[in-house]
């Protein structure tokens, strides 16, 4: 028998899943779109924007959602996103004797024989790492 004053509750968990779904849904998701500001940022700080392509590429989308919890995937589409967060390494022409490109900075077009390695920017990797708990808070502004 319960003691004065007490409370026993009973959840239904039949009931609750439908709930805590939608709620996980929906955290994870804010969660998500607070790594790709923050990767935006990262990219901007780190001074590699020259056209503004590859800040429009971020995309945050739901991959799974169950009763148990969501899974979101952020990511970036542009082509030479990889190259930017992981670097790369020395790059020499294939078919040509020479490499041709527009550097940032420079109206014409520059010739060379290779071209220097570019240093792993980890633009998302940092934005992952500085999650806080707030940023799983659904009601957020972004």
């Amino acid at each position: 028998m319960a003691e004065a004053g007490s409370v026993r509750v009973v959840l239904d968990q039949s009931r609750l899943a439908p709930f805590l779904a939608e709620k996980s849904k929906a955290s994870a998701y804010s969660a998500g779109k607070a790594v790709e500001r923050r990767a935006r940022l990262n990219l901007i700080a780190l001074g590699r924007v020259r056209t503004g392509r590859m800040l429009r590429s971020y995309y945050t989308e739901i991959e799974a959602s169950t009763g148990a919890g969501s899974s979101v995937r952020v990511g970036n589409s542009h082509p030479a996103y990889q190259w930017q967060e992981n670097g790369r390494g020395w790059v020499y022409p294939r078919r040509a004797r020479l490499l041709r490109f527009r550097p940032k900075g420079v109206a014409g077009y520059v010739y060379a024989r290779k071209v220097r390695p570019v240093r792993p920017g980890r633009m998302l990797a940092r934005a992952f790492a500085e999650l806080t708990v707030n940023d799983f808070r659904v009601d957020r502004r972004f």
